[in-house]
């Protein structure tokens, strides 16, 4: 009787550990999500200074980003542009 009784008991946890997984796996599935980002550089000049810009466009949320520079001072001064 008690061996019927492990038995059992060791079809139940592992039909829970494949229940389990399945669940794990189906979130997984379900919470994949392509990320599409178009990026646009551009040269240009704001007044009389020449500049380089940036814009990031992430189609998922629907977000528009960027940063741009002036051309003298360097990439490292780079100046980054709201959300929106």
């Amino acid at each position: 009787m008690a061996l019927v009784g492990e038995i059992v008991r060791k079809m139940i946890y592992r039909n829970l550990f494949l229940i389990w997984i399945l669940v794990a796996g189906f979130f997984n599935v379900t919470y994949a999500q392509t990320s599409v980002v178009t990026t646009a550089s551009y040269k240009g000049t704001v007044g009389n200074y020449p500049i380089a810009m940036q814009l990031r466009q992430q189609r998922r949320n629907d977000t528009l980003s960027g940063s741009y520079y002036y051309l003298r001072n360097g990439r490292e001064k780079v100046l980054i542009l709201m959300e929106c």
